[in-house]
């Protein structure tokens, strides 16, 4: 299960300073990868999990409570925040 998670922003970012690695692009991936995450942890949980153990995993559940726990608030939360901070969005 642990495999099927994208890195965190603590794991993926420090390890990348201390290693003297580009931590901007770390910053991005890390980003990208838990956004992507979002669709790719429920389809990764039924393939790899559910069928070599031999369990029905709720796909479309897990899908659904992770777009509304995570995507949802995120998007909501930046259209807001352009229109209460409209100059620091622009900046």
């Amino acid at each position: 299960m642990f495999c099927c998670m994208p890195t965190t922003l603590s794991s993926g970012v420090t390890l990348t300073q201390l290693a003297g690695g580009n931590s901007a692009l770390a910053l991005a991936m890390t980003v990208i990868s838990n956004l992507l995450g979002i669709m790719f942890v429920p389809l990764s949980l039924a393939k790899y999990i559910g069928t070599g153990a031999g369990v029905s995993l709720p796909t479309k559940e897990l899908f659904r409570s992770l777009v509304n726990t995570l995507l949802v608030p995120l998007i909501l939360g930046k259209f807001r925040a352009m229109q209460i901070f409209p100059a620091l969005v622009q900046a």
